[in-house]
This record gives C-alpha cells, structure tokens and sequence, in this order.
C-alpha cells in the first residue's frame, strides 16, 4: 500500500479531521490524496491508454521468459517479439509492435536481463578424459540404485554460470 492510499484510509477511519492534516502528519501531497479519494489510480496502477499488450498480458510473457530460462533455454529477441506480437492480436487484430516496444519492454521489467550465449571453454573440452566421465557416470548409477533415486528425482545442471 503506498503512502497516499494509506493517508486516505486514516482520513476515512476518523483519526484526522481534514486531508490537509494527514498530509501533513505522513509527508504526502494533498493533491494527491484528494486526487486518490476522487477514484484516480496510481501512475504506476492505471491502464496505459495505447498499449499493445494488458499487464496481466506482459506479466504473463515476463513469467514465461523466466521459466523458459530456467530450462536453460534462451529465448532471442525475434522470438520473444512474435510471442508478443501474437499476444497484442489477441486484444487488437492487426496489432504490430513497434520497433522500441522491446527496449521498454525489458526497462518496465528490470528483472528480465539480456546476454550473449557464451561458447565452451576449450579448457572444458580438453579436460574431458573418456575413462573418467565413464567412470562418473558408473558411480553414478551405483548412487542411483543404492538409493532408490527415481528418474522425476534426477536433475541436471551445468555451472558455467556459477
């Protein structure tokens, strides 16, 4: 809840006489509590009126993003303009995304970061002895029936990353 909203509901609770009074009392403008008692929504709340995607809309994308990289499968910039350009048609027919849409896209989403794949490190590659991974993987596998480990159980993970 932010400051205003709360100023309001102060007022209408009776604990100040005026707006101008808990304005004061909790540092918030005046207009903007009149403004909030009016029925006007927060900036960062009201519908943008030419938008091409509903939040609930670039929510939903921002959230597929983040599960598809937790899949360790990136998703490039051509590809996530035609999932959203999709999605505006379902509001709009003959919608296009222009040509900055994802620029403010990923500046409305902080979270959402863009990167270079990176290739593998030679090191990695010539650090590969055949009779070790082999090895590995039979120690592996004694683990896995050891201790009863199911195959929804197993996961795999590179830590490139790390």
């Amino acid at each position: 809840m932010d400051q205003a909203s709360r100023a309001l509901r102060i007022v209408d609770r009776g604990h100040f006489k005026s707006i101008r009074q808990v304005s004061r009392a909790i540092d918030v403008a005046r207009s903007t509590v009149q403004d909030r008692r009016a029925g006007c929504q927060p900036r960062g709340q009201e519908e943008v009126k030419y938008a091409r995607l509903t939040r609930y809309q670039e929510e939903v994308l921002a959230k597929s993003i983040q599960n598809t990289q937790l899949q360790y499968a990136p998703v490039n910039r051509e590809q996530l303009h035609i999932v959203a350009e999709m999605l505006a048609q379902l509001n709009e027919p003959n919608a296009r995304l222009g040509k900055n849409w994802l620029s403010c896209f990923l500046n409305r989403h902080p979270d959402l970061k863009t990167s270079r794949n990176r290739g593998l490190d030679s090191k990695r590659i010539t650090a590969a002895i055949p009779n070790q991974i082999e090895g590995w993987f039979a120690h592996v596998d004694d683990v896995i029936q050891r201790f009863n480990i199911h195959p929804q159980d197993r996961w795999n993970m590179d830590e490139i990353g790390y």
